[in-house]
């Protein structure tokens, strides 16, 4: 089973509550020490937390799981299609976005006192978000656009 936790008995007399297994294909365990913390080692990273900082932890699950539910709830869409002459011009603002940048990284940002300035870290921040939250204007599917574009075809 992908998700499983077993309570265990542990022979550490401080330890007042342990479990381990594995979530999501990895190993997991957790101990509650004598109003001390509670350690979660989750394959090779391991915290260890004060009573309140677990508790807090838990609520915070416990929303994101109710947000979660709340999200499932809606409606459906289809998945948005692009056409070839579309993905073209996903290209064509790809490359127009690639001069642009040039531009900011070279004109604009030296202005502003250089790439440690918080004004340029922010600039920068943004260019990196378009280009990931875009997929880098569907660079996946680029290839579509370069056929639309193709301006003659050659046979084998």
């Amino acid at each position: 089973m992908r998700n499983q936790l077993t309570i265990r008995s542990s022979t550490i007399p401080e330890v007042v509550y342990a479990a381990d297994g594995t979530l999501d294909g990895h190993d997991f365990s957790m101990r509650a020490w004598a109003g001390h913390r509670v350690t979660l080692d989750f394959g090779l990273a391991s915290v260890s937390l004060s009573p309140a900082a677990a508790a807090e932890l838990v609520a915070h699950i416990q929303k994101a799981l109710e947000v979660q539910a709340g999200a499932l709830e809606c409606e459906l869409v289809k998945d948005a299609v692009l056409t070839d002459r579309e993905m073209s011009y996903q290209n064509f603002a790809r490359s127009e976005f690639d001069k642009l940048e040039r531009l900011v990284l070279k004109l604009i940002i030296p202005e502003l006192g250089g790439r440690d300035c918080p004004e340029a870290q922010d600039i920068r921040r943004h260019l990196e978000q378009v280009r990931s939250f875009s997929g880098n204007f569907c660079w996946k599917h680029r290839a579509v656009g370069d056929f639309y574009d193709a301006k003659e075809v050659r046979h084998a």
